[in-house]
């Protein structure tokens, strides 16, 4: 309940200053899962982009954000966000499996043994 609490006073619109979007409650849209987030990151984005041009880079990111999306869906994740230089998975969400945190693991792995 605390999390619904957070999100309903920080979450804001971006058409508007500090317009508040109200987070339905647990209550209003359905039941708790257990779900296991994996997030990654390209480190050393900022030498890539002094030693690239900005279209390289974005290039090279897309190509990256690709590699990860396709070992997240591999491994039976849903990719939740995906820019930049980052990629959020969640496994567990919408379909449970007895195995999403090990699923999660393998691919958190498999993505720092690729990218």
């Amino acid at each position: 309940m605390e999390l619904v609490t957070a999100l309903e006073t920080c979450l804001t619109d971006d058409a508007g200053p500090s317009t508040t979007i109200r987070a339905p409650s647990l209550a209003e849209e359905g039941e708790r899962k257990q779900a296991t987030v994996v997030s990654a990151q390209l480190a050393g984005r900022g030498a890539l982009e002094e030693s690239m041009s900005p279209a390289d880079v974005d290039r090279l990111l897309e190509t990256c954000r690709s590699a990860m999306t396709e070992v997240v869906i591999d491994h039976g994740g849903v990719v939740n966000r995906s820019s930049g230089d980052s990629c959020e998975a969640l496994f567990g969400i919408p379909a449970s499996r007895e195995d999403d945190a090990l699923r999660a693991v393998r691919a958190a792995m498999t993505i720092c043994d690729s990218v």
